[in-house]
């Protein structure tokens, strides 16, 4: 039988919207005897009960004691070798890692049989990542899979507030097939939600990230590029997996025509080039990948810029978009908008959703031959604005009062969370005495790995 306890692994506390969602969670469920183990590759302690270990896995193998000798030689059964392989491959783009870096696969090994340890331990009712592609979130998801654990996935939502999926976003998202469901989606109420926020994305593109303005040599250069500019904001490529050939993520989210990211902006740009037009670049400001690259290494026509999204997008002429939450702010100021992937943005119907280079090649010339902003009709603002106010009152969790009270709090949400399972009467440290195993302080810096000789 399953624990009170949900485990986390790898969450976010870097906005204060989601200090404030997480502390209001563990408040809410420790009134109802459940308990959060926070898991982090971080320093940054949060929580009752957190366990910190290194962001990077050459350092977890030095940070850990030695295994065992059988698990030495073989990774725990939900970790296939090529899995591993593509966390190995990750860790190298991820750090600029030169050379093959034989600790990574060791720190890996340590890393894969703690999380292991932890899930026959604690024996977690619910597990929640923030993503599934860095180690520090996806061996949680692979082990709880494994071991029959329900399994949550948390991130930023567009509307400055939180999502909560039950297996992932973009093309593995729920919400496409319950907003089918809706057979009353629109009410006063929910439309004036949504109107709200439809005008806030007008003015606020940058959401959680708040970013520089454009400086003058940027301004100039766009003023002096060949017309019309269309826009290309690039994927965080690491966390997508569309940087790694054969990630399975990857290729569950990028059309086939498009699942290479160089070729896709060679694609992009020759189209645009065509047209006489001009390609405005951004890549995430998370991506060292190829936001690093010099600018040599892009096409004659490209304009990498790394200002303010405000400032892009009030003089670019169309977007196009993969799984970039710019898809938002887009659409909702009225830029002919491309969506070449499953976005949730195609959820409000005011972009052109793609899957093929045919089809992008022909709005690109659309683009280009007709530039300016879309007019929408009275009837497409009232979908848009309706399938908002649901997002924002049935589906994202907060407690912001901008957009009127949304009725998904986070005392809702935990209420519906803990239903959904079955459970032991105890939270596992109450239990157990977890503090005394696991919590790791800033002070001691080290992890004590008793609990490898239990069995």
């Amino acid at each position: 039988m399953k624990t009170k306890t949900i485990l986390v692994g790898n969450a976010s506390f870097d906005h204060e919207l989601e200090k404030q969602f997480w502390l209001d969670m563990e408040l809410t469920l420790k009134r109802q005897g459940w308990a959060i183990l926070f898991h982090t590759m971080r320093n940054k302690p949060f929580g009752e009960h957190h366990m910190i270990l290194p962001a990077r896995l050459k350092h977890v193998n030095g940070y850990m004691g030695r295994l065992p000798s059988l698990e030495h030689k073989h990774y725990p059964l939900w970790l296939t070798n090529e899995i591993a392989d593509l966390i190995i491959e990750w860790e190298h783009q991820r750090w600029s890692e030169f050379g093959y870096e034989m600790l990574i696969d060791g720190g890996l090994k340590k890393l894969a049989w703690h999380v292991d340890r932890l899930f026959q331990k604690v024996k977690p009712a619910i597990c929640m990542t923030t993503n599934k592609i860095d180690h520090g979130c996806l061996l949680f998801k692979l082990a709880a899979d494994h071991y029959g654990v329900e399994y949550r996935f948390i991130e930023r939502s567009p509307f400055d507030s939180i999502l909560c999926e039950k297996s992932g976003m973009f093309a593995e998202s729920q919400l496409f097939d319950e907003i089918k469901t809706q057979t009353k989606i629109s009410s006063p109420r929910r439309r004036t939600s949504g109107r709200a926020i439809f005008e806030h994305l007008q003015d606020n593109t940058e959401g959680f990230r708040k970013q520089r303005e454009l400086n003058a040599i940027d301004k100039e250069l766009l003023s002096s590029a060949s017309q019309p500019l269309i826009f290309l904001p690039f994927d965080n490529v690491l966390w997508t997996g569309w940087a790694q050939k054969g990630h399975p993520q990857g290729d569950i989210d990028y059309p086939e025509e498009f699942r290479d990211p160089e070729q896709t902006i060679q694609f992009i740009a020759d189209e645009v080039r065509k047209q006489g037009g001009t390609l405005v670049l951004k890549f995430h400001p998370s991506d060292n990948v190829f936001g690093e690259l010099p600018s040599t290494s892009f096409p004659d026509n490209v304009i990498r810029l790394t200002g303010g999204l405000e400032e892009i997008l009030n003089v670019v002429d169309g977007c196009i978009v993969f799984l970039s939450k710019v898809a938002f702010p887009a659409v909702c100021k009225n830029i002919p908008t491309a969506i070449v992937s499953t976005n949730t943005a195609s959820i409000l119907e005011l972009g052109d959703k793609f899957r093929t280079k045919r089809q992008l090649r022909a709005l690109i010339k659309q683009m280009c031959s007709e530039p300016g902003r879309r007019e929408y009709s009275e009837s497409q603002l009232n979908t848009a604005y309706d399938r908002i106010g649901w997002l924002n009152d049935e589906v994202y969790i907060s407690k912001t009062k901008i957009f009127n009270p949304s009725r998904m709090n986070v005392l809702k949400f935990a209420d519906d969370l803990v239903c959904s399972v079955e459970t032991s009467e105890h939270p596992y440290p109450a239990k157990l005495g977890l503090d005394e195993w696991y919590k790791i302080s800033a002070s001691t810096k080290k992890v004590s790995l008793g609990f490898y000789d239990v069995h």
